[in-house]
Parts: structure tokens; sequence; C-alpha cells
């Protein structure tokens, strides 16, 4: 079997510990065999620790099967529709690693000919093993030790839509390759291969740690518009005109905003400033509209924090910074919580409450001379 999608991601764990967990509910699914976890923080179990699974306040210690990343068992037989499922455990707290688009899934089945003299003329083979590959294209990496990572087991998440039903692949594999080419009458190419091991398990609902918007800009050259992410949302324009060029996001004259509505007030907004001018260069976040929004504005030798309330604009903090080309900066707003860094360097870890309650993030460029690239937004 072979796959093909759009979207992905590779999850690790965190430096946290495992976390225990007793009793927590599991949802039943049409059929009463598969269960899921309802705490969706919980979804992805130790697979070093033993899961106790409990049908009525009783241990059942056979008759099932437990898939760990993504928090599942699986009876052998239907179980009664009022029966409680709950189970004990462990849980890892993940992190996404890196991202990816144009994946590819091949489920593969390791054959054993048996043919026998008995079979006439037709070969016979016995299934021996299972395993899995992914391959994808166009990735980014979330932190700045991704190549130590090579040969470590990560989660590897595969969507195939990144609607409502979050429908996806996941398993658990370890990161075979990572390939870059440069033809001379191309783009450069970069890939990266996944070994899978224990399974891949289709899912739909919850998604434990949501990339919810991602735009790598790399589509045709467009002097008016930026059209549609990679994940499906259309930019919306408050001032200016936008442009795509070489797979870029920039103005294409005087200032452009823009934004996405993400449905949400916490996230993890990032981009890569690939290169600015003294006009600058900005993420915004908490946007209500063009009046009443934060901003992060990055200049050639300075980064800003600010925010603008009923049209009156505040700078709330001033980092001086030298900017070089292809910074990624990221800003993490959780509450009143705002931390801004830069190339996963902290550079702003303030608090704010005037802007609680918007739900659009964007991006802004001064000039035609402001580039930005490979923006996303996941929520906390």
């Amino acid at each position: 079997m072979a796959t093909p999608g759009k979207v992905g991601r590779v999850l690790i764990k965190s430096s946290a510990s495992a976390v225990t967990f007793t009793d927590e509910a599991m949802g039943a699914s049409a059929g009463y065999k598969r269960y899921t976890i309802t705490d969706s923080t919980k979804a992805y179990w130790d697979k070093d620790t033993a899961i106790v699974v409990e049908v009525d306040d009783v241990v059942a210690t056979s008759g099932y099967s437990i898939e760990y990343p993504g928090g599942v068992i699986v009876f052998d037989s239907v179980q009664d529709s009022d029966a409680v499922i709950t189970v004990s455990g462990k849980y890892v707290v993940v992190e996404q690693l890196a991202g990816f688009f144009n994946w590819s899934l091949t489920v593969n089945n390791t054959t054993i000919d048996a043919t026998t003299f008995t079979s006439g003329e037709w070969s016979e083979f016995a299934l021996a093993t299972k395993n899995w590959e992914a391959t994808a294209e166009k990735f980014w990496a979330s932190t700045d030790d991704f190549s130590q990572r090579m040969g470590e087991e990560v989660i590897v998440v595969l969507y195939c839509d990144f609607g409502t039903d979050k429908t996806r692949f996941e398993g658990y594999a370890v990161i075979q390759s990572d390939e870059a080419s440069t033809p001379v009458n191309e783009l450069i190419n970069d890939s990266i291969s996944f070994k899978g091991f224990n399974g891949i398990y289709f899912r739909n609902g919850f998604d434990p740690v949501q990339l919810l918007i991602s735009d790598s800009f790399d589509r045709a050259n467009n002097a008016s518009s930026l059209g549609n992410t990679d994940t499906g949302q259309t930019w919306t324009t408050f001032t200016g005109v936008p442009r795509i060029i070489s797979n870029q996001a920039s103005a294409t004259t005087g200032i452009y905003r823009g934004y996405i509505e993400t449905g949400i007030t916490d996230c993890v907004l990032s981009a890569k400033i690939v290169d600015v001018d003294s006009s600058g260069a900005a993420l915004m976040f908490r946007i209500a509209d063009v009046n009443n929004r934060y901003y992060v504005g990055v200049y050639p030798a300075s980064l800003i924090f600010g925010k603008f309330v009923a049209g009156v604009q505040t700078a709330i903090s001033t980092i001086t910074l030298d900017f070089v080309e292809d910074e990624i900066v990221k800003v993490i707003v959780n509450g009143t919580s705002i931390k801004v860094y830069v190339n996963d360097t902290l550079q702003v870890d303030t608090t704010d409450s005037d802007l609680a309650t918007g739900t659009k993030c964007g991006i802004g460029m001064g000039t035609s001379d402001d580039y930005l690239d490979d923006f996303k937004i996941e929520a906390i």
C-alpha cells in the first residue's frame, strides 16, 4: 500500500519525565472494540510502562492489543455498550521536531516462498513480517538539533485531512535519511525518510499537538495575492498589496499587512524572516482588527514587541539585535504570557492583558525588500 499526502510532522519526547495517569476514561468507537483515551493531552503512552486496562473496575489481563501512539485499546471481542473502560500507566509529553510536505507512506509485507510439490504450477507464500516507510519533501526543523536526532526514535504524524476530522496516520519510527539535491535548472530539493516499527495507525478526531496552519509559499509568483496556505486557509489583506516571489512572501508596494483566522487565542506562531530593510517585517497575533493587535517587528538592528489598542501604538519591549538572513522568529502566547524567540534564543519574556480575545494571526512587510517564508501556527 502506498498512500500520498500533503502535510506531516515529526514529534519527539520532551525533556520532561513520563507522567503517571490513573483510571483515565476511554471513549468507544462504533462497534465497541476500539477505545481511545478521552484526555488528548495524555494520548502518547510510554512504551516502557505497562498499561493497565480495566473493564467495569476489573483488570483485564488479555484479550486486547495496545496502540501506544494515540492512546488506543483494541479488544479482540465486542464490549458491552455500557461497559466502563479505564486505563492506567504513563504518558509522554511531546513537542514538534520538524514538519514537512508532500509525504508518501508505504506499508510492506515481507513474504517467504512456501511453494510445495502439491501446489501445482502456482507459487505459495507465507507472511513473515511487516514494516512501513515514509518519505517527505520540503521539511523544516523546529529546533536547532535536528541533525542530532538521526537514528533516534520519533513519532511521525502524516495528515490526510487537515480539517475538522484531522484524519492521519501516526506511528513510531527512526529518521533514516536527510537528503538535498541542487539540479542546475531547478530549485533545491530536500527530502527526508523514515523507517517505521511497531505499526502505523489510522486516526481521526483530536490531535494532541496541533499544527493548525502552515505555509511554505511554494507556489507560482503572484503580484497581488498570497492565495491559500499549504493547509488550505485563505490569506486576507488588511492593508497594502502582497506578492509571492521566488517562493517567498513580500509586499508589492508600500506596507502590507495580512492575516489568517485561527479560531484560537493561545498559540505558537513562527516564520522565517528571510531579509528586511529599515521598514521591517512583522509577525502579528491576537488580532481583532487592524487597530487592535500585538506585533513583533524585526528590523536590521532591532526587534520590537508592541501593540495597537484602539489604534494607539505602544512599544512594550525593544531589543538590540543585529539581523542576519533567514532568522527564525517564534512567538508563544499563552494567556497573558508572551515570549519571543529568535533562532530559539529567548529575547522577550513578558505579560500583557490588553488584548485577550483576538483569534487572527498574520504577517507584515514594510516594503518590497522585506521577505518572509515558512509561516506556521501551532495550538498550545
